[in-house]
């Protein structure tokens, strides 16, 4: 998504420098919270999360 964009441009409203976001996005890459929220942001992507259901049965 952030190369359909622009990595430029993503990086910029991320508040990231290019080189940043393409080291956050690579492979090896291990963005921290900060930059991912960032990332999403700039992408116009959310995330939510919910309780698994318990998989355990109770006697």
């Amino acid at each position: 998504m952030a190369k359909a964009r622009g990595m430029a441009e993503t990086a910029e409203q991320a508040g990231l420098t290019r080189p940043a976001l393409y080291k956050a996005l690579s492979e090896k890459g291990n963005p921290n919270l900060a930059s991912l929220l960032g990332i999403m942001k700039a992408l116009g992507v959310k995330v939510s999360f919910q309780l698994a259901p318990e998989t355990a049965t109770q006697p």
